[in-house]
């Protein structure tokens, strides 16, 4: 189906809404109030699920090779990043496939898209991140004692082999943050919005679903509280592009740390 045009200013009759469909990005509206020609998107929150879980079979899948693996300490760390990759597939390509099959592709459907003000929301956004799950760290550190995350472990395994160690550090910082906010923010944030929830519910059930996914129970309110922030931005700019830098300067601090510990 092919939405309407927006209302031209000089219609004699105001706009009945503001955006082609609820919970619709920043891209979207702008494209549908220039009076361009958008398809009704009929992905939904099936489609993010089938995302989620599709990762989380292809992971188990190939970290399955573990298992029948005797080799080296190098080629285990082979199958983990390959894993890691595994897991990263479904969750960026079904968004993909799927915006461009039911909709009118990522970029209209889910915001992917970087605009100058997103710089200021992202960079400032990231360190806003860092402080308070920084914060909320120190406060379950209190709670539960020293705990560390699966990120820093993974680091920590794979520093006897340098190369194997920077590509875990370049996924870590730049593509991990990239899949999880088309997924989570992206696709799954609008599937809730779309189908008439409140964005501030969107953004709160999309962060349990972000802190759940990554299966680390004591961190899970840090992580819900990221994901609450990241959320926000997504709200704040209609876009994903600064939820996406925020991400990044986030990860990609916490890796330099862990680098120079």
């Amino acid at each position: 189906m092919t939405l309407p045009a927006a209302s031209s200013a000089a219609s004699l009759l105001p706009p009945v809404i503001d955006a082609p469909w609820p919970g619709a990005p920043a891209t979207a509206t702008e494209a549908w109030q220039g009076r361009i020609p958008l398809r009704y998107p009929r992905w939904g929150f099936g489609d993010a699920w089938i995302a989620l879980l599709g990762a989380f079979v292809a992971s188990v899948a190939v970290g399955a090779l573990l298992l029948l693996n005797e080799g080296s300490n190098t080629w285990q760390n082979v199958i983990v990043l390959l894993s890691l990759v595994a897991q990263w597939v479904p969750m960026l390509g079904w968004p993909l496939v799927v915006t461009r099959w039911r909709g009118n592709g990522v970029v209209l459907d889910l915001g992917l898209a970087l605009r100058r003000p997103d710089l200021a929301w992202g960079i400032g956004g990231g360190f806003v991140v860092l402080a308070t799950a920084g914060a909320m760290g120190v406060l379950t550190q209190w709670v539960v004692g020293d705990f560390s995350s699966a990120a820093g472990d993974l680091l920590e395994q794979f520093r006897q082999d340098p190369a194997l160690l920077v590509l875990l550090a370049v996924g870590i910082g730049v593509i991990a943050p990239l899949v999880e906010e088309v997924c989570f923010r992206g696709l799954f944030w609008g599937a809730l919005a779309k189908r008439g929830l409140d964005p501030w519910w969107a953004t709160f059930w999309t962060a349990i679903a972000f802190a759940a996914f990554h299966l680390e129970p004591t961190r899970m309110p840090l992580l819900f509280v990221t994901g609450l922030l990241l959320g926000y931005l997504r709200q704040r700019t209609g876009r994903l592009g600064a939820g996406i830098l925020a991400h990044m300067v986030n990860n990609l601090v916490g890796v330099a740390a862990l680098f120079l510990a």
